[in-house]
């Protein structure tokens, strides 16, 4: 996670529509360890202005940004 960049990806959900985000990155994570599902980026996505966390197996089209602050 390179400090002073964002990242804008497609994130789409369970049986959900595919959806543009931008994200500060502050984690990854595993929710179940070995599981390939439960791996995740946790940060604050400036669409819904909270913390979220979104499942590395849902997110596609992935680009590194400059943050805008």
């Amino acid at each position: 996670m390179k400090q002073g960049k964002d990242v804008r990806f497609t994130y789409t959900k369970e049986q959900g529509r595919p959806e543009t985000r931008r994200v500060t990155p502050l984690d990854l994570m595993f929710l179940r360890p070995g599981a390939y599902k439960s791996r995740c980026l946790v940060g604050y996505c400036h669409n819904r202005s909270a913390k979220r966390t979104f499942a590395l197996h849902q997110i596609s089209d992935i680009a590194l940004i400059d943050a805008v602050r």
